[in-house]
């Protein structure tokens, strides 16, 4: 945590296990506790508001008012804060930093393997969240696109979809149809809406909960709160490898 002096130093904070490279040519900081070092064109070319904000520099922040006819979402305001002024740019061993005090570390982390495309394939309800929160407020859009494909491949939006296909029937668990709901007006996924509210009030709140939706496997249920250990080599420099 930052001190009542300033912000934690970056030695004294923890290096990401993967996303720290020596190599990188930007650092960002994540709520004051886990520094990445990274290689900031994978940032800009995935990302309209990281473009501006790493294309203008500190002088002035990105535009989030960037819009498209085909999005239905826009850029969260408060991405523009994490811009530093040009006379407060910070400097660790000569490589910028940018400080994202509102983004959790396992968030960043969790956009980052989809942009390197190590994901799991049956990436955690949790993951998907984390990446959407992440994608949407930066307007990384096929990362997002990405997850919202997940989304709505394993949640059922009709109730067609759910008698058609008893793989879908994810809503036994009471809590998980609550999260969706949350997570639809959140991110601007209307369609997930309707099935959850009606798996809601069509429970028989005097019954047990019943055991965890199929959804999830018990590696990625969602109450998980980490990632699996990252394979070795370490899987970023084995997808930069790959990369022409």
């Amino acid at each position: 945590m930052a001190s009542s002096s300033g912000p934690t130093p970056i030695d004294a904070m923890e290096r990401h296990e993967v996303y720290w490279l020596e190599d990188g040519n930007i650092v960002l900081a994540l709520q004051d506790r886990t520094a990445f070092k990274v290689y900031r064109g994978h940032l800009a070319r995935h990302s309209i508001v990281f473009s501006d904000m790493l294309a203008l520099g500190p002088a002035t922040g990105p535009s989030t008012s960037t819009t498209s006819p085909s999005r239905s979402y826009q850029a969260d305001p408060t991405a523009s804060e994490e811009v530093p002024k040009r006379d407060e740019q910070e400097y660790h061993e000569d490589t910028p930093v940018l400080r994202l005090s509102h983004d959790t570390p396992e968030d960043f982390a969790a956009l980052l393997d989809v942009i390197l495309q190590i994901t799991p394939a049956d990436p955690s309800f949790e993951t998907l969240e984390g990446v959407l929160r992440i994608s949407t407020k930066y307007l990384f859009d096929g990362v997002r696109a990405w997850a919202v494909q997940h989304m709505q491949a394993r949640l059922p939006t009709t109730l067609h979809d759910l008698l058609a296909d008893p793989t879908l029937e994810v809503y036994g668990d009471r809590t998980l149809a609550a999260r969706v709901i949350a997570l639809a007006r959140e991110f601007s996924l209307p369609e997930l809406i309707p099935l959850a509210l009606y798996s809601i009030i069509s429970f028989n709140f005097s019954d047990p909960p019943v055991p965890s939706s199929p959804l999830f496997s018990p590696q990625s249920s969602p109450t998980t709160t980490t990632f699996p250990a990252p394979p070795q080599p370490n899987p970023y420099l084995a997808a930069l490898s790959t990369i022409h």
